[in-house]
């Protein structure tokens, strides 16, 4: 059995762990860490929903203890937290899944410059692998420090990589209108977050300075050897989870839609969690929630050349807690669906 540890544990994406861990036949979650307001209570006192399930205590973190006792620790921490902890979790053997950005960049200026954090671990990027399994499995396999990637990025990445690998778009330049539920801002009280605010409305935000942009732009290029850029559009929809990424850019040549699903089909055979649809049809958010699939629609415009890509994924699942837990059945020779379907 894979001994498991969580620090964050408290939090919506430590909480979603919990949940497809606790139905994983090859794990045993052994220690939870949480904020230092949970220190001491159990966390199916936190969330009585794990009663008769799991009854550890939060503890406060410490490092060598998770060390020593898990074989892996999801650090499902606020940007800045896994720069502290992952050094010494690495050190004392245990392999470590950060939900955070600190490892998500090979370029500290560029971190640094999208997030108000020096980064203390700049040696320890050469040996994190972005955890986006369609792309990234062989290096995820050989790995102790995954950097999970955001689910923004996740959405767009997905729907958007098959276009710049075969040439098909001008300029490199997709614009990404993403709509998301309230749960991706975190577990935290927030003023647009509040019923009164949130319901019956839409709530763009950060345009054009969203801190996924360029995580976006990086892996893009990184994985398609291909100059990216990306105008990207996030807004808030009044709904607990899931994220629809509408993906638009104008075609380098003309392509049927049968042809252009013949691609991505191709390009995703061996993804076991990526569903391309047929031709003519579109995406239903709910048709993802709670599951680790990202479904893939397509599009095409032909009088204005416009090909028209829809990526939806649970942004606390495939988005956060089911990819690492994905990433983390790599990395012990499981296969990935183990724990998700």
């Amino acid at each position: 059995m894979i001994k498991v540890g969580i620090i964050g544990a408290t939090g919506y994406g430590g909480r979603e762990t919990i949940r497809i861990l606790l139905g994983h036949p090859q794990v045993r979650i052994v220690l939870l860490a949480a904020d230092p307001s949970f220190t001491g209570q159990r966390i199916d006192q936190v969330y009585p929903e794990f009663r008769s399930r799991i009854d550890l205590p939060c503890l406060d973190v410490d490092e060598a203890k998770f060390a020593k006792e898990c074989d892996v620790v999801f650090l499902a921490t606020p940007d800045g937290l896994a720069i502290k902890f992952a050094p010494a979790l690495l050190a004392g053997g245990a392999k470590v899944i950060d939900y955070a950005a600190d490892f998500r960049f090979q370029d500290v200026k560029l971190y640094e410059q999208h997030y108000p954090i020096k980064h203390t671990q700049p040696d320890l990027l050469k040996d994190a692998v972005y955890g986006l399994p369609e792309f990234n499995a062989h290096r995820i396999a050989q790995t102790s420090l995954v950097a999970n990637p955001g689910c923004f990025p996740t959405a767009v990445v997905l729907g958007a990589a098959p276009l710049f690998k075969n040439a098909l778009i001008e300029d490199n330049f997709i614009i990404a209108n993403c709509l998301t539920g309230a749960s991706g801002a975190g577990r935290k009280a927030l003023l647009p977050m509040i019923l009164p605010e949130l319901a019956a409305n839409v709530q763009p935000y950060k345009v054009a300075s969203h801190r996924h942009q360029p995580e976006m732009a990086e892996v893009l290029q990184a994985i398609t050897s291909s100059a990216a850029s990306v105008c990207f559009i996030p807004q808030l929809i009044p709904v607990e989870r899931g994220i629809i990424a509408t993906i638009t850019a104008r075609l380098a040549k003309p392509i049927s839609l049968e042809d252009l699903v013949d691609i991505y089909n191709g390009i995703y055979s061996q993804a076991p969690f990526v569903r391309i649809g047929a031709a003519g049809e579109l995406p239903e958010l709910k048709q993802v929630l709670g599951s680790n699939f990202c479904d893939i629609n397509l599009a095409l415009d032909n009088e204005s050349r416009t090909v028209i890509v829809f990526s939806c994924i649970d942004n606390l699942v495939k988005g956060l807690a089911g990819q690492a837990v994905q990433n983390m059945n790599i990395m012990f020779d499981l296969p990935q669906t183990t724990g998700l379907l």
